[in-house]
């Protein structure tokens, strides 16, 4: 976790900061957007009451990153340099672009997304990359159902404006100087990217007012909903009707998005029901595939017989998912994960992981 003062260790070491800043930079009454230095005092320790940074400048912020106060106007005037692109392949065919930010950059978007956008709620409906919630989550509240509905958003993440970023900063509290600031590191060609740590959370804070309102219409037609970033679920006991595809079509249209026709997906009470990865007519859990995959990727950690490919880092990933949806086995695998880490450290007793003896002298 990045702390929201960073290297201060008191919000008033902070203000006797910004105030000798001011001092030295000349800032008086009529010369800034925050007109005064009392007006920056002010505006700091409401943020900071409010749960904020005390960003009241672009100094300021600055001041609590402790960088240069040339650097980040740098990054806003040539985002260029601080970017990286790349393409990767779509599963259904296609490449999409990933737009990320680098490493300097990035730390500071991970700042953003830590202390103000985490502040935020998400709608209750919005299930992908908040802490205690997940893809399993997502796809278990529609469990045993008869009828599943699938509709994808086309391009969410580039469907969020810059506006509608700089809106969102705006209703932290923060000056326009800083809300354009923030919004300028956060988006790239005027746009939401793909690839930025603060990408997701930003698009479900613009989207939960279509949240709330596509909740409400599923509600009226006794349809339960959830999202996961692009994917829209819907479930019920009765088959939904085409006036309820029709009318989330016309919600998405008045918040600024569009529907994927082309991945719109019904399943009946006689299909398999498959949901972000998840097969879920009787319980939640992943396609036999992959179940058999797990298992043989577990016991080849528990014997010492890790594939090149493999790191252990990977391999408590893949706990953590199993966990998600099945306690017990995930409880299991994440064992084996740590003994497998600790043997490799040389630091277990437990004969059954101890590194496989292959006759090589020592």
């Amino acid at each position: 976790m990045i702390p929201p003062l960073v290297s201060y260790p008191s919000i008033d070491a902070f203000l006797s900061d910004l105030r000798e800043v001011a001092r030295r930079t000349k800032v008086k009454k009529g010369n800034t957007p925050m007109q005064s230095l009392a007006d920056m005092e002010v505006q700091a320790l409401h943020l900071w009451e409010a749960g904020l940074p005390p960003i009241a400048s672009r100094r300021a912020l600055s001041l609590l990153l402790g960088i240069s106060p040339r650097l980040i106007p740098r990054m806003v005037v040539a985002p260029d340099l601080y970017w990286r692109e790349f393409f990767i392949p779509k599963r259904t065919g296609g490449t999409r672009k990933i737009q990320t930010p680098k490493v300097y950059l990035k730390t500071i978007h991970l700042y953003i997304l830590q202390n103000i956008l985490s502040v935020k709620n998400v709608a209750e409906t919005a299930y992908g990359f908040t802490r205690g919630r997940g893809a399993a989550a997502c796809a278990a509240i529609h469990k045993q159902q008869a009828w599943i509905l699938r509709l994808d958003i086309q391009d969410f993440f580039p469907s969020v404006s810059y506006l509608e970023v700089l809106t969102l900063f705006r209703s932290f509290g923060f000056t326009d100087e800083v809300a354009q600031t923030l919004t300028s590191l956060c988006t790239r060609n005027g746009v939401l990217p793909q690839g930025a740590p603060t990408s997701p959370r930003i698009a479900d804070l613009v989207f939960r007012g279509a949240d709330i309102d596509i909740k409400a219409l599923a509600t009226d037609y006794q349809l339960t909903y959830s999202r996961y970033a692009d994917d829209m679920i819907f479930s019920g006991t009765a088959r939904p009707s085409p006036k309820f595809q029709v009318g989330v079509v016309k919600l998405l249209e008045n918040h600024g998005f569009q529907l994927n026709h082309e991945k719109t997906l019904l399943r009946g009470p006689t299909e398999q029901h498959r949901v972000l990865g998840f097969v879920i007519n009787d319980k939640t859990h992943p396609a036999r595939q992959t179940r058999r995959m797990l298992r043989s990727k577990f016991h080849n950690l528990k014997t010492g017989q890790l594939q090149p490919e493999e790191t252990l880092a990977v391999a408590q990933g893949w706990a953590s998912y199993v966990n998600a949806y099945d306690t017990k086995l995930g409880r299991r695998y994440l064992e084996i994960a740590k003994l497998a880490s600790q043997r490799a450290e040389g630091r277990t007793n437990d004969p059954s992981l101890a590194p496989p003896h292959n006759g090589a002298s020592i």
